[in-house]
């Protein structure tokens, strides 16, 4: 079945041949192997369509084996935390309501290396508020990466990460545990299809660093060495992100630049684009909770594949 027509450039086709070993007269071929593969087997439930299964094979450089292992992980880890990930809407009032907070900012535009950026500014949120939970908070994230990750280009350029810890206090620490932290920084890093490129700390204290560096044992060795604090100083912070990208609240009074404007334009772009219809719709299938894995109805000598695993990024 042959329901994909590529969006790629012809640099990101490139790259993701180069980079992902997506080669184009291949690409179908792939894709049929792994949807026959889910289709044979009535314990998973997932979407099956060309555009969802690309998600899983680009971020295993399309190695049958281990894109057949992430989608397992996948569905059982929102399973398993089905309040933070299943059934989302990105137009929800509670979850629109909660961006206005911006501890969340999906920067306009890529990189320069055509990957998208995000802000995670956890000092934002009030933990006073009771108009949202933590809960709500994990949800807001899990729209973001479903949000992100439908864009097949970000499939092949992956992603960036600044964490701003400005305005972080003991009451936010005590706000979400520490095994809820470890948790979502899990299933974001080691069970979303998510190429995750670089991590950026800023503005972290002697004691929220003592924090990362128990967190970072959820992380893996790969992804910990692409972590980079940069202390409070946003000069190295520029030469990781574009200064054109940042809003400019974290820009010096005399850069005449181009900007993607205030904190709160930002956040005012990213809410209508969560309230896009396409974005609403996609977002609700991918985490439908009709989705999901009966591991207990696996036959025990089932295995994924057997197929060569490849060295994945």
């Amino acid at each position: 079945m042959a329901d994909y027509e590529t969006t790629l450039d012809a640099a990101t086709l490139k790259k993701a041949e180069e980079e992902l070993h997506e080669v184009p007269k291949e690409r179908q071929g792939a894709i049929n192997a792994f949807r026959q593969w889910i289709e044979e087997r009535p314990y998973i439930k997932c979407p099956t369509d060309s555009r969802f299964l690309l998600m899983f094979l680009r971020a295993k450089k399309f190695s049958q084996l281990a894109s057949r292992e992430l989608l397992e992980m996948y569905l059982e880890r929102r399973q398993q935390f089905g309040s933070w990930f299943q059934d989302l809407d990105p137009s929800d009032p509670k979850i629109q309501g909660l961006l206005d907070s911006g501890f969340l900012l999906l920067l306009p535009g890529v990189d320069d290396e055509g990957r998208r950026v995000f802000m995670i500014r956890p000092g934002a949120i009030d933990p006073s508020n009771k108009s949202y939970t933590k809960v709500d908070m994990f949800r807001a994230f899990a729209c973001l990466l479903d949000t992100i990750l439908m864009d097949e280009t970000t499939q092949v350029n992956g992603t960036v990460n600044v964490i701003d810890f400005s305005g972080f206090t003991m009451k936010h620490q005590s706000y979400v545990t520490m095994d809820d932290r470890k948790n979502f920084i899990q299933s974001w890093q080691k069970h979303f299809p998510a190429r995750i490129k670089g991590i950026h700390i800023y503005n972290a204290g002697a004691f929220t660093e003592f924090i990362l560096m128990i967190v970072k044992l959820a992380m893996s060795s790969k992804i910990q060495k692409r972590l980079t604090s940069h202390g409070q100083n946003l000069e190295t912070l520029y030469k990781s992100i574009p200064m054109r990208m940042l809003p400019e609240d974290f820009l010096p009074d005399e850069y005449d630049g181009p900007t993607v404007g205030s904190i709160k334009d930002v956040i005012a772009g990213m809410k209508k684009n969560f309230a896009q219809p396409e974005v609403v719709e996609y977002v609700k299938k991918v985490s439908s909770s009709k989705y999901g894995i009966d591991l207990s109805q696996r036959p025990k000598d089932d295995t994924v594949g057997s197929f060569r695993k490849l060295a994945v990024d």
